[in-house]
């Protein structure tokens, strides 16, 4: 199982990766490798628990009964915040010197798909997991999974997280008037999320490397 499971996870970077390149040779080898793919994956949804492609999707994120694992993000000039408001837990990273306010959509991406790696790290997979955010466009690109470089390696990154945990998300927008405490962990306004939330632990995280284009170690 273990085996066909890292078949499958090369063959769909490949195919991303094919996806991405305009060349008529790319469009060759992608022709070429689908067939594999699909033995692949009906050999994994043969072995596995279920069939991630047909879980239940009539569920409300909003509603309590739903039991889904509720995660806020945000990003500001100064750092990326992850707060999960069961935990009473919130994650904060700095940007880098050269970021500033004209890169704010891709920091806001990068915590959504941060989101995804920590929570996995932290507790037992959610089942159902769903993500905050205040900026549309992160909204929608992880909504419809479509997007443009360098993009496309944050979903990738998210998405093997969703496969490989079977996990059952929705990212959603939220108001930034409605998502304070992860707007001051961003900020690195810690007294004042302490002060919105009492007992507040709060913590520092990474972005995964693959989804900054780099090897893991």
């Amino acid at each position: 199982m273990k085996r066909m499971s890292k078949l499958w996870r090369r063959a769909r970077l490949s195919a991303f990766k094919l996806l991405r390149d305009r060349r008529g040779v790319a469009a060759i080898e992608f022709a070429m490798i689908v067939p594999v793919m699909l033995v692949l994956f009906f050999g994994t949804v043969e072995f596995s628990s279920g069939v991630y492609m047909l879980k239940s999707v009539e569920w409300d994120p909003r509603h309590t009964e739903s039991h889904a694992l509720s995660i806020f993000t945000d990003a500001s000039a100064h750092g990326m915040a992850i707060y999960i408001p069961s935990l009473k837990l919130a994650l904060q990273c700095p940007l880098p010197p050269l970021a500033s306010e004209k890169h704010i959509f891709f920091f806001e991406a990068l915590a959504v798909c941060s989101a995804f790696h920590c929570v996995t790290s932290l507790i037992e997979s959610p089942h159902r997991l769903v993500i905050y955010s205040d900026n549309t466009n992160t909204v929608d690109i992880f909504n419809s999974l479509r997007a443009c470089a360098p993009y496309n390696q944050l979903l990738i990154s998210a998405m093997n997280v969703v496969l490989d945990h079977n996990i059952d998300f929705r990212v959603l927008h939220v108001r930034g008037i409605d998502n304070p405490i992860a707007d001051a962990i961003s900020r690195f306004k810690n007294d004042l999320a302490v002060s919105l939330c009492s007992g507040l632990v709060i913590r520092t995280f990474e972005p995964p490397r693959d989804a900054l284009g780099v090897g893991s170690k």
